[in-house]
């Protein structure tokens, strides 16, 4: 957070954290993590403690006092459910960030009444000594030790300092790095491995910024990251980063970056924690990883713990909502230890390792149209967990949550209700009610093993609108209500005026005598969810009117059509039609759409026409559902359709090793192509193709025996399937 002034700080996080909170007793929510011990840190006198690091048995914790000036704490954490602090250093500055390697901690402060680093000997925990203090134009924000060097983030002020502590009495500037990218300059955080430096440039423009510190003393860019919200922390594991932007809720994108080649960054698919509470919270801040394990503080969200095994697709396996976390560390005892802000709290907790875990899981088909009878299938494949304790597979159940679909248990029997074999392979296939609302969709497949433990997997269900959305053309839709305010009357359509295309145009007369804030408005039977829908379009026509203002607005946001200057969407002296589309991101419209209104000072009788809510959905004639996940299988294969024979659905998976053109078809015994299901450039990746069993006029074809033939160059793979009616 940049401020100058840390107490602002507080203040800001204080406030989120009152917004968020609910108005009886929170709930603490957790999954696979207990809490081992805590120990308070500081009775009176503090606002907040900050980040911590942990090394060997001891814990150090920076904190915040209510005037200017800070501390560091030390814990002794031989006996994690025993916890106790045995020393405190008195700062001149808030405390925000602390370092210890080879005996030496090192304090970042900023605000308050010093800006700067303390250097302090640890050697002996229980009796720390002040070496040396040096002051900081804008104070440090955050810091890295390397290589006898500390790399300093100033937050407020631009650009890296390197300072070398080779001699920690009196450390030395050795070099500086100013933000050569187009970014802000605003270095938040600093994290450095392998001879890199990952710089978390903070502002908008900002991003994640890489440096080769061959030189120690002399960072060199060698390649960046943009991301327009700006960039907080990030940490560097295995050719991975992952970083994020501070706040932002449960909405928050947490970023990964392919650094296989630090010069060429390769962004994969972002991710984010799923919603453990009600209600909104403050969002990310520090994360912190090992091996295949991503832990993240997640301020009023806890602690949260990623599965990374497979780094482009990341999957919380495991949370605890019960610190107000600033920072967070996995240590070599195997417990996780994080701060607790407003409680002033040093907390250990305990994950435990689900015994199995869902390497795959996917939803066939990923794209749906509302109103077309569906049977989704729900597939996931499980493994033992190198991790866990052995504990065999109890259950698997998937969920569609935000819905009042019962839950479905994942059978493995290879059933015919299932039509897969055993193997690890769980699966399960039901009905979607046709009045299910269109939008996007999260299914939770659920693994519970024998000890009780639960792996996660979440997995997106599209389910787009049938086609626009009309408002009025013509005719007033169903189940909208239409109400007319202010002089204005409802319209009307009619014939006897322009007419944009068909019969009729619908009329909109205001009274002259009432020339000013009138309104007309159209309600929709409920909120039109967003989802699927791209824009609003109509055609205008200024008829007789008079003025020189009007507006529309969507969803409580406004958008001037008329004006006095003339620099409206339409010219309201131009006497013809004129088409309007405009685009729902940018009338910036996030919530469900409750009402669709008119407003202004014309009088006089214009014309609308053609009014809808445009979809961006597939056509709900579409015979075939294509989905792709963004595993890198290793050939190139065609699989057995399932189920076989088949009525009226069918799903055909294959596999692609690299991007290529490819045609995927089917053809009746004399070789005939009856129908083209895949046809063009797909990227590496594994499908599945829901097909209808319909041919290319959208016709159902008669029982019996087809090819179905995958085709890519020189490779091609042919698959028989038996279709009966």
């Amino acid at each position: 957070m940049i401020l100058q002034n840390f107490a602002a700080f507080v203040m800001t996080i204080a406030l989120v954290n009152a917004v968020s909170a609910q108005p009886t007793e929170v709930t603490i929510d957790s999954l696979n993590v207990t809490q081992v011990g805590s120990v308070v840190l500081a009775e009176e006198g503090f606002q907040v403690v900050s980040d911590l690091y942990v090394a060997g048995s001891h814990a150090y914790v920076g904190g915040i006092d209510d005037g200017s000036g800070g501390a560091l704490f030390i814990v002794d954490i031989s006996q994690p459910a025993n916890m106790r602090k045995v020393a405190e250093v008195t700062t001149d500055g808030p405390a925000l960030d602390v370092k210890v390697d080879d005996g030496l901690a090192v304090v970042a402060m900023q605000g308050g009444s010093f800006g700067g680093i303390v250097v302090i000997d640890v050697t002996d925990p229980s009796m720390p000594q002040v070496l040396s203090q040096v002051s900081q134009p804008g104070g440090v924000h955050n810091l890295f030790l390397y290589k006898q060097r500390a790399y300093l983030a100033h937050a407020a002020t631009p650009g890296l300092t390197i300072l070398d502590l080779s001699d920690p009495s009196m450390p030395v500037q050795t070099g500086h790095w100013d933000n050569d990218t187009g970014f802000t300059n605003v270095v938040h955080d600093v994290f450095v491995r392998d001879d890199l430096a990952f710089i978390s440039d903070f502002g908008n423009p900002g991003g994640l910024v890489i440096l080769s510190l061959a030189d120690p003393d002399n960072p060199v860019t060698i390649s960046s990251v943009a991301a327009p919200e700006g960039t907080h922390s990030a940490w560097y594991e295995r050719d991975h980063v992952y970083f994020s932007q501070e706040f932002g809720g449960w909405q928050r994108l947490l970023h990964i970056v392919d650094l296989s080649d630090p010069r060429r960054p390769v962004e994969l698919p972002t991710f984010r924690a799923r919603q453990s509470q009600p209600g909104q919270i403050a969002g990310a801040h520090n994360p912190w990883a090992e091996g295949d394990r991503l832990y993240w503080a997640y301020y009023d969200g806890g602690v949260r713990v990623f599965d990374i095994s497979r780094p482009d697709r990341p999957v919380e396996i495991g949370y605890h909502t019960g610190p107000y976390s600033w920072g967070v560390q996995l240590h070599d005892d195997g417990l996780i230890y994080s701060t607790d802000m407003f409680n002033h709290r040093l907390m250990a907790f305990q994950f435990h390792e689900p015994g199995q875990m869902i390497v795959d899981a996917s939803v066939t088909p990923g794209v749906a149209v509302f109103g077309q009878t569906l049977r989704v299938s729900v597939t996931a494949t499980t493994a033992t967990s190198p991790h866990g304790d052995g504990s065999g597979v109890a259950s698997v159940t998937a969920t569609f949550l935000d819905t009042d679909l019962p839950s479905v248990a994942l059978h493995d029997d290879g059933g015919e209700a299932d039509g897969l074999a055993g193997d690890g392979v769980f699966a399960a296939r039901f009905s979607l009610p046709a009045g299910l609302p269109s939008g996007a969709y999260r299914i939770r497949v659920e693994l519970m093993d024998t000890s009780g433990l639960i792996y996660p997997f979440d997995l997106s269900f599209d389910l787009f609108p049938a086609g626009d959305l009309v408002v009025l053309d013509e005719v007033f839709p169903v189940g909208w209500e239409v109400e007319a305010k202010g002089g204005a009357e409802t319209p009307e359509f009619t014939s006897d005026g322009p007419v944009f295309r068909g019969q009729r145009a619908a009329a909109f007369q205001v009274d002259p005598a009432s020339f000013v804030g009138w309104n007309v408005i159209f309600t929709p039977p409920q909120p039109v969810r967003l989802f699927g829908y791209r824009a609003l379009r109509f055609a205008f026509h200024p008829g007789d009117t008079e003025g020189n203002a009007l507006n529309l607005v969507v969803g409580g946001r406004s958008a001037k059509l008329v004006t006095r200057n003339n620099d409206g969407l339409v010219d309201g002296s131009l006497q013809e039609w004129q088409e309007v589309e405009l685009l729902l991101s940018d009338l910036e419209v996030t919530e469900p759409i409750g009402a669709i209104s008119f407003n202004g000072s014309l009088s006089g009788t214009f014309y609308l026409d053609d009014l809808r809510l445009v979809s961006d959905g597939p056509s709900p004639i579409t015979a075939v559902i294509e989905s792709r996940d963004q595993s890198m299988p290793g050939s190139f294969s065609l699989f057995q359709n399932y189920p076989n024979p088949f009525n009226p659905e069918t799903t055909i998976r294959f596999d692609l090793p690299q991007s290529q053109e490819i045609e995927l078809a089917v053809y009746n015994l004399t070789a005939q192509r009856v129908a083209t299901l895949v046809h063009g450039r797909r990227e590496a990746g594994s499908y599945s193709v829901q097909w209808d069993g319909r041919n290319d006029d959208g016709l159902e074809l008669a029982s019996g025996v087809y090819f179905y033939r995958l085709t890519a160059a020189e490779q091609v793979e042919t698959r028989k399937l038996l279709l009966l009616r």
